[in-house]
């Protein structure tokens, strides 16, 4: 949900950040 993508980005690096945005645009 959305309190995990936030704890996601607060707990990873940037690089890994971006990745996640780019998995959820994959998903739409």
């Amino acid at each position: 949900g959305l309190k995990t993508g936030m704890y996601y980005l607060r707990s990873r690096p940037a690089a890994d950040a971006i990745k996640f945005t780019v998995d959820a645009s994959m998903l739409e």
